[in-house]
């Protein structure tokens, strides 16, 4: 059993035309492996194809796996990605037919999603995807958490194709609790209007041979074509207002989002046993936003907008051949991606009023790029038979990369104006100057073995390590400047972290490449019964993953690149600046440099022993199929350990007031300290049931729940943790979407007897979050106390789906969809206020309110699907 689960994905793709669905196909559920101790679950073409997802985001089927943590889908989004047990979305992987999509430059764990609301990648290109949440085998690298594996689609020998849509627009998008309050304000000098907004999701697929048996094509495209209006309102005492601010309040401007994702596949069978697939995938994307209410920038003018363009092209050349008792499969693959938040004005001064909002040009212009160019090459033979039947397997990767950074950050000035002077001229004003390009070289290694050992018919152990190995992690060759080291070791025994010189300072020699990426992975799987429907199994493993080349960088950026403050007054007192009309431009204030009164500039510094991520796992468990269905029930635990987060070495909390803070004066700004001590803890108890579908006939179905209850806490902060790691609010606490029960359930049905429709659900039920419950006691509402966690009301979303086949014509199929997101109209509340008591003693009133939602309330989308 073991031989054949591991040669079922190769046996898939030597057989012509086995990734292209079939009419009349009547498995689409999970076939439950008995003899492996991963804790996976499997997604169906059928699931892929007919379950609700709101953006199409093959992401989405992600929540299927118990587990899983996901960000909402929502209307207004910024990203999206999903993250495993306590880990970050950084901690996981994506294979898509076996190259990595792993985002080594920025964040989000996924090339393409840091700040994207789009796709990653077609899904009507997927025949199955696979999520792995704990013990995935020695083969897969680059991740801490989970990983997931999909399988593309092929053409076979028959020429098949489909077409889809959908739209949604504000009319079809229901009111939220807060928008209807509004709506029922009797005080409201107008009505509420729902914010304009339309969204077109198209798509197409199809192939077939181009010779044969020998020659196939397969080709997908999906489109997300979304128009909204910025419509800029500023805040406070419009009497208040600056003439030019009170000109813009009003204007209205299109905010369109465009994504389009392109996948080809041409595949070659070169007799029985060797087959060769080209194939590539091209992601584009122009985002124009950053303005009138466009998501978190409410108070900001159309001026200071950005266009935020993303770019990914994804290719690979596959090799794959097979004797009678071995396979080969090699991959030569390269990839690009680029992302380019660009501003509409970078030239006018942005000028900022706190408390009303923002006008002028935006302040920054960043590029990130990536290339990947990458050998895989895997060996498995199944035909030793020492003590039993093995599959061994053996390979590894060579990833070439190359990292390019201009961060042009604050190069176009803001100036900060306040009501203290009557708006008369700005008492504050930065900028940004010097080299902002950072670029680097990156090798990386992988080399694993893995031997899949039945000894017996009943019992299968699963033995692998893996090693990594990766040369650029960060700049080796930095060199400490020779003031900061003099500096900060005359400071040493007065700063709060200790700055060892032999871990901090270097000469250009100090740092080597981490080369204990030693990682054991053992598991067992046990059938107790003699028709194999019951098995125990068990696993424990080491998984190391890496920290983003971006987040590394400051030591030197901040160098070649400062940020210089100014503080200006009428008269030039007290260390200001008397300002100047003059100074109102980039030039201006490029003439002050000299001057020496700006604030001194941030320092950061990296250990010269830095380690990447890594968490130990163990999970064991029980499956046990009752004819048709399969359930289980697993333990997981997951230890994240060597997190990675900047401290500060110069300020700490007040011991006497448990608040902020007290400082050390240094030559510097601050002093930023990097550590690997982040840690994360999850113990979670995970239930599964599932139908596989199957159709007889006209009617079908096939279901699935799945239970976590768990418990996910973490110690420090994300990238900075203030002002260290165990210190106030970073220490061990719950991470912000810990729910310790959560409930998914799923299901497809095709019901000939209901005027012959399918009819498919998604449904999510879950715990609160934690927020905390803050008290600042004392009469200066100085010291404040953590008085524990409370949790928001229980999370729920129904999403619907159902499609009506019109009569067969000429052997096509022309379908009307209908999805119905958040059917119940479910008002999940968050962003609960925090605060229990207030500074003077006084109960805080507010405290447990909620000021937004964290989904969208009832939405419609109409449209169609056309197979032939």
């Amino acid at each position: 059993s073991a031989r054949a689960q591991t040669s079922t994905d190769s046996v898939r793709r030597l057989t012509p035309g086995a990734n292209q669905r079939e009419e009349g196909m009547a498995r689409a559920g999970p076939a439950t492996a008995m003899e492996t101790p991963e804790n996976a679950t499997t997604v169906t073409f059928e699931q892929i194809q007919a379950l609700p997802s709101s953006s199409r985001n093959f992401l989405d089927l992600a929540q299927l796996a118990p587990g899983v943590r996901l960000t909402p889908d929502r209307i207004n989004g910024t990203d999206k990605s999903f993250a495993s047990g306590a880990l970050p979305a950084d901690a996981i992987n994506v294979f898509v037919d076996g190259r990595s999509l792993k985002n080594d430059i920025t964040v989000g764990g996924i090339v393409g999603q840091d700040r994207s609301r789009g796709n990653p990648f077609p899904r009507n290109a997927l025949q199955e995807v696979r999520i792995v949440t704990n013990n995935f085998k020695a083969e897969y690298g680059k991740a801490s958490s989970a990983i997931i594996t999909a399988i593309t689609r092929s053409g076979g020998n028959q020429w098949r194709g489909s077409v889809f849509s959908g739209f949604q627009s504000q009319s079809l998008v229901a009111l939220d609790t807060f928008q209807l309050a509004d709506e029922h304000d009797t005080l409201r000098a107008t009505p509420v209007e729902k914010p304009e907004y339309s969204r077109v999701l198209t798509g197409f697929s199809g192939g077939g041979p181009l010779v044969q048996n020998k020659l196939f094509v397969f080709g997908a495209y999906e489109g997300n074509y979304q128009n909204r209006q910025g419509i800029t309102r500023f805040n406070g005492d419009s009497t208040a207002w600056p003439t030019n601010i009170a000109a813009l309040q009003g204007e209205s401007h299109s905010s369109p989002f465009r994504s389009s994702l392109f996948f080809g596949k041409l595949s070659y069978n070169h007799g029985e046993k060797q087959r060769v697939e080209l194939s590539t995938t091209v992601r584009h994307e122009t985002d124009r936003r950053g303005f009138g209410g466009q998501f978190s920038d409410t108070f900001r003018a159309f001026q200071a907008g950005e266009n935020l363009r993303n770019n990914v092209i994804d290719g690979g050349l596959r090799h794959t051949v097979h004797g009678h008792d071995w396979l080969n499969e090699s991959l030569i693959g390269y990839q690009w991606y680029q992302l380019n938040p660009e501003p509409f004005d970078l030239v006018t001064p942005g000028q900022e009023y706190p408390g009303i909002g923002r006008i002028g040009g935006g302040d920054s212009r960043q590029t990130f790029q990536q290339k990947r160019l990458s050998l895989r090459d895997a060996w498995t033979y199944s035909g030793l038979h020492a003590g039993g039947a093995h599959v061994i397997k053996i390979g590894g990767n060579v990833d070439l990369l190359r990292y390019n950074i201009d961060r042009q950050l604050n190069e176009n000035p803001t100036f900060t104006f306040s009501s203290s002077n009557g708006f008369a001229f700005p008492v504050q004003a930065q900028i940004g100057t010097g080299n902002p390009m950072i670029n680097g070289r990156n090798s990386q290694l992988g080399l694993y073995l893995q031997d899949d050992w039945s000894p017996t018919s009943a019992l299968t152990l699963n033995l692998g390590i893996r090693w990594d190995y990766e040369s650029g992690m960060y700049d080796r060759k930095y060199v400490t400047p020779p003031a900061t080291r003099d500096s900060l070791v005359a400071l040493r025994d007065a700063l709060f972290i200790d700055i060892d010189p032999s871990r901090y300072f270097t000469d250009g020699t100090r740092r080597k490449a981490f080369a204990g990426a030693f990682q054991p992975r053992l598991g067992f799987s046990y059938t107790i019964d003699a028709h194999q429907r019951t098995s125990l199994f068990a696993a424990v493993g080491v998984f190391y993953d890496r920290i983003g080349f971006n987040s590394l960088v400051d030591e030197t950026y901040r160098r070649q690149h400062p940020s210089h403050f100014f503080n200006f007054s009428s008269d030039g007192g007290n260390g200001t600046i008397a300002w100047d009309p003059t100074y109102l431009s980039r030039a201006g204030l490029a003439s002050i440099l000299g001057f020496g009164l700006t604030p001194p500039q941030e320092v950061f510094l990296l250990p010269n022993n830095l380690k990447p991520p890594k968490s130990y796992q163990f999970s064991g468990g029980v499956r046990h199929n009752f004819g048709t269905i399969a359930t289980s029930l697993v333990y997981t635990g997951i230890r994240g350990r060597n997190g990675f987060s900047y401290e500060w070495a110069n300020v700490a909390l007040d011991p006497a007031t448990n608040d902020c803070c007290q400082s050390v004066a240094t030559p510097y700004q601050n002093v930023l300290v990097g550590n690997n001590s982040v840690r994360n803890w999850y113990d979670g108890v995970e239930a599964r049931v599932d139908r596989p579908y199957h159709r007889s006939g006209e009617f079908g179905w096939g279901a699935g729940i799945a239970y976590t209850l768990s418990w996910a806490s973490t110690e420090g902060g994300a990238l900075f943790s203030f002002p260290t790691i165990t210190a106030g609010f970073n220490r061990r606490h719950p991470i912000d979407d810990d729910r310790r029960h959560r409930v998914v359930v799923n299901w497809v049905a095709d019901l000939p007897f209901v005027f012959g429709i399918q009819f498919s659900g998604l449904a999510t039920v879950a715990s609160g979050t934690p927020y905390r419950k803050v008290s600042f006691v004392g009469g200066t509402g100085t010291e404040r106390v953590n008085l524990g966690f409370e949790h928001t009301p229980p999370f729920r979303n129904i999403d619907l789906r159902v499609r009506k086949d019109l009569p067969d014509f000429g052997g096509t199929r022309l379908g009307i969809t209908g999805d119905l997101f958040n059917a119940l109209n479910t008002q999940n509340l968050g962003c609960f206020q925090e605060t229990f008591r207030n500074g003077d003693g006084s109960p805080n009133p507010n405290f447990a309110h909620a000021t937004c939602v964290t989904s969208d309330p009832r939405r419609f989308q109409l449209g169609f699907q056309y197979d032939f």
